[in-house]
């Protein structure tokens, strides 16, 4: 069982709805709303998140299901050191030069070395 499913399940059980298997997950009553017949089905996800939908025509969401429970959105996800609030982390390009090139400002014509491979410009007298 995943660690997010299993977040649910024990959520679930402190606030008095006793999950049951149901083919390849699990249903109980909807936290979210008066719920007499089973209608929360919990499944795990193919990148092992926990699923939540209710099935009864009340209008719970993820978010109202999980706050019904003491738990948020981000608990259905599977902890990973490499994501930050959601987006994976982004790798910068180092410069393999470590060159310093003279910067000239936008419309000046002065009379410079051009950096590596760039162009030069004429002196104005």
């Amino acid at each position: 069982m995943s660690g997010p499913v299993n977040r649910v399940l024990t959520a679930l059980r402190e606030h008095g709805h006793e999950a049951k298997r149901a083919g390849a997950g699990w249903s109980c009553r909807c936290p979210a709303h008066d719920d007499r017949n089973p209608s929360l089905s919990i499944g795990v996800g193919d990148d092992g998140r926990a699923l939540v939908n209710c099935h009864a025509n009340h209008g719970c969401t993820a978010d109202k299901i999980t706050a019904a429970i003491g738990l948020t959105v981000a608990d259905l996800f599977p902890d990973d050191p490499s994501r930050r609030n959601g987006q994976a982390t982004k790798t910068r390009r180092v410069s393999a030069s470590t060159e310093t090139r003279p910067v000239v400002p936008a419309g000046d014509s002065v009379g410079v070395d051009a950096p590596k491979g760039g162009r030069t410009f004429p002196t104005v007298l």
